[in-house]
């Protein structure tokens, strides 16, 4: 992670995401939020895109990610229908599903963590796109190459936690107590 500049990967997943709305039909994920959340210029130059320039291998990404992101919310509703109420996005970038969430009515609470400048940069983004922040997110930044996820103080029992991206360029040294951390106080999607 380079300082204070948000995350390029955030981004890479962001668009493919958007890709998917675009190119993709029958959707796996419908995600009314991925193409504005990119701000007008990244949205444009995908709309502009052909989807065979992609190739094979960018397909199978875009594949692999929204269906990962479609995994993590279907268990987030099993979930919920057993009485979770927080969940916890790790690495969650440009991810949507706090402001177009289906469980809102369940009081569910949506901790977003990630790198604080890619916050910041979607925080932008949100306020530039008119998408609202509903009162159930907190946004919880975290430096993990200086702090570890137990520093952030979140209440994490009976959380669901869903991981959208490696958080940051982590070593083993910093991973483990991460993941020790997760396996002892959460389920994991």
């Amino acid at each position: 992670m380079i300082e204070a500049r948000p995350s390029r990967t955030a981004l890479r997943v962001a668009m493919r995401r958007a890709a998917h709305q675009i190119f993709d039909h029958p959707k796996v994920l419908d995600d009314p939020i991925a193409m504005p959340i990119l701000g007008p210029r990244a949205a444009e130059k995908l709309r502009a895109e052909n989807p065979g320039a992609f190739g094979k291998y960018g397909l199978s990404i875009r594949a692999f990610m929204v269906a990962r992101s479609r995994y993590a919310e279907d268990a987030l509703a099993r979930s919920i229908a057993r009485g979770a109420t927080q969940y916890v996005i790790l690495g969650a970038g440009l991810d949507t599903f706090a402001y177009r969430n289906p469980h809102a009515e369940s009081a569910l609470r949506v901790f977003e963590v990630d790198y604080p400048a890619t916050q910041e940069w979607k925080r932008r983004n949100l306020q530039e796109a008119r998408i609202r922040v509903p009162d159930s997110v907190t946004y919880a930044p975290v430096d993990f190459e200086h702090q570890t996820l137990a520093d952030l103080a979140l209440g994490l029992a009976d959380a669901v936690v869903g991981v959208q991206r490696q958080p940051g360029d982590l070593d083993r040294h910093r991973l483990r107590p991460l993941v020790a951390l997760l396996v002892e106080v959460a389920v994991v999607v």
